[in-house]
């Protein structure tokens, strides 16, 4: 079946207004039987009605009017009441006296098709299987069909008088099919077939026709149950006969305090008083027992925040289930959001508690790796002194008073320095290069060196951090492992060079050099290499590399201080 494409005519346009008047506009009372639903198939010139208490088209179709066009294709209805009646009337006569009604309609707006239509030339044929009756018949030569109907429009009754021809009006047991065809006289050929198949109610779920919901928790169950058989009493089921039954594909809401009850259509050829079985399933259980009832059945006791599905099928037609799915609305302490927010806050507080933890373990570390600093200073310290002291004995001893003195006027301001240095994470470089220089100058009094600094361009020592008292062990070191057996003067040598937000220090001199595998390669060392480990361990950002390498030809010891420019914080505060 092909869309229609074209255009529409004033004319056209006309009887649709007419057509849309008499659908909403009026009150309809028709004189001749009455049936639960009629089908059209009409355009300007021919109607054609199909009246059954229930008729489906089998296409599905999903919007009316439904257009069509030339050539037609064979159209397929199911009907469900017994008996069928088929009438057809001028649309023109139609639409003067009264217009009509439909639940359904298929329409043809093609003016080339008019005249196929024409009731003076057209003739029909019926075709029911046990029945020899094969003639063509004229339209008009079919029994006339008078029909009444009253219309109110604007409070006022206007009665119509108009008359058709009944084409048929037979009854159809289960199963058995009546084929109506036309054409046109002279024309063997039929344009138009409609197949109509009886089915019963019966082979379709059970028919609900309507619910009765109390959201009142206050609303006893006898009152509800007595309320709900009052209004069944008032409702017209007749509407209902021979409606096939189909299960209700939505997923409503329904309060915990819900009481419902479902209407089904009663049977009138078996007692309905457990007739009906039915079961209300729970989430993913399928398990429900199977209870009887009769045509009403009541759903109470809802639980909140559950997934439900109603089930009720014919006891002697099990097959046949109906089903409806609804869930209850979720209290507010079972709600995503609560749930949610119960969840982000359970996290929360973990969160918080581990960093607490986190934070109190990271402050025990730090004191102990502070107490082990403040150790390593106190081991440092007597070493630098014994140092100190040693020297300035051998310049007693060798007579070398003057020379003495001035050992220990430094001294003094390198102890006192040496002593602030113990109380600080940092100094500045400016600061212990200073010391360095103290410390040098005391040394080339007991015995000579030279001693030079270098800097790169650029490089602000007193803007730079550094650890204090770091470098004297290594100056240390290279005076007393350094110095030549020959006449070669010893030269002690520490550049400074910057490397993006690195800086490397480079401490070297041109010694004899020593094994640095020994354990007794010196105490100084390795209490470099502990505070630099310490340092390491307590430092979230920046960090300290040792490298050193000694041979016959020098001595080389490297400081690689990492992500030291512009990292001024680190895991713990500066005193």
């Amino acid at each position: 079946m092909n869309r229609m494409a074209s255009g529409i005519s004033p004319a056209q346009h006309r009887l649709s207004i007419l057509v849309l008047l008499s659908l909403f506009l009026c009150f309809t009372a028709d004189a001749q039987t009455k049936y639960g639903s009629r089908m059209l198939f009409f355009n300007d010139s021919t109607a054609i009605f199909i009246g059954n208490n229930y008729i489906r088209n089998n296409d599905n179709i999903q919007y009316q009017p439904f257009d069509v066009k030339m050539p037609f294709r064979d159209f397929y209805f199911t009907i469900y009441g017994s008996r069928v009646m088929i009438t057809t009337y001028n649309m023109q006569d139609l639409l003067k006296k009264g217009g009509y009604t439909t639940q359904s309609a298929i329409r043809d707006t093609v003016k080339a098709d008019i005249p196929y239509f024409n009731l003076a030339t057209l003739e029909y044929h019926l075709d029911k299987k046990g029945t020899a009756d094969t003639q063509w018949k004229p339209v008009l030569s079919s029994n006339a069909y008078p029909d009444t109907v009253v219309r109110s429009i604007h409070a006022r009754k206007t009665i119509f008088y108009r008359s058709g021809y009944l084409l048929c009006d037979d009854s159809l047991a289960n199963g058995e099919t009546i084929t109506l065809s036309f054409r046109q006289r002279n024309d063997n050929t039929a344009f138009l077939k409609i197949h109509l198949t009886k089915k019963s109610a019966l082979e379709s779920p059970p028919c609900l026709m309507g619910v009765l919901e109390n959201h009142n928790k206050n609303t006893g169950l006898v009152p509800f149950i007595r309320q709900a058989l009052e209004q069944y009493q008032s409702w017209n089921t007749k509407f209902y006969e021979d409606r096939p039954g189909q299960s209700d594909t939505g997923n409503i809401t329904l309060l915990p305090d819900t009481k419902a009850a479902y209407y089904f259509r009663e049977r009138d050829d078996i007692a309905n008083d457990s007739i009906f079985e039915y079961r209300l399933l729970t989430g993913n259980d399928q398990t429900a027992p199977w209870k009887k009832s009769d045509h009403i059945i009541f759903i109470t006791q809802l639980k909140a925040g559950r997934q439900y599905e109603l089930q009720v099928r014919y006891a002697d037609k099990p097959q046949y289930i109906y089903t409806k799915k609804f869930h209850t609305a979720r209290l507010w302490y079972q709600a995503l959001w609560f749930k949610g927010g119960i969840a982000a806050f359970s996290l929360l507080a973990l969160l918080l508690l581990l960093s607490y933890a986190k934070q109190k373990r990271q402050q025990r570390l730090q004191r102990e790796q502070s107490n082990k600093i403040k150790m390593l200073y106190a081991q440092l310290n007597p070493h630098f002194i014994f140092n100190a002291l040693g020297s300035i004995q051998g310049l007693l001893n060798n007579s070398r008073i003057e020379e003495a003195n001035q050992y220990l006027s430094g001294f003094g301001s390198l102890l006192r320095a040496t002593f602030d240095g113990t109380n600080k994470r940092y100094i500045t470089l400016e600061a212990e290069l200073k010391n360095l220089k103290i410390y040098t100058n005391l040394e080339q009094l007991r015995q000579f060196f030279r001693y030079t600094t270098t800097f790169d361009p650029g490089i602000a020592p007193q803007e730079i951090e550094m650890l204090p008292l770091l470098f004297q062990p290594l100056i240390e070191n290279a005076v007393k492992h350094g110095h030549k057996n020959d006449s070669g003067t010893l030269v002690v040598t520490l550049s400074v060079k910057r490397q993006k937000n690195n800086i490397r220090i480079l401490v070297e001199d041109n010694g004899c050099g020593f094994d640095t595998s020994r354990p007794h390669a010196g105490n100084g060392l390795r209490l470099v290499r502990e505070r630099i480990s310490l340092f390491n361990n307590t430092s979230a950002i920046r960090k300290i590399k040792f490298h050193i390498k000694s041979g016959a030809g020098g001595t080389s010891v490297i400081l690689e201080f990492v992500n030291w420019i512009e990292n001024d914080q680190d895991t713990y505060n500066r005193r």
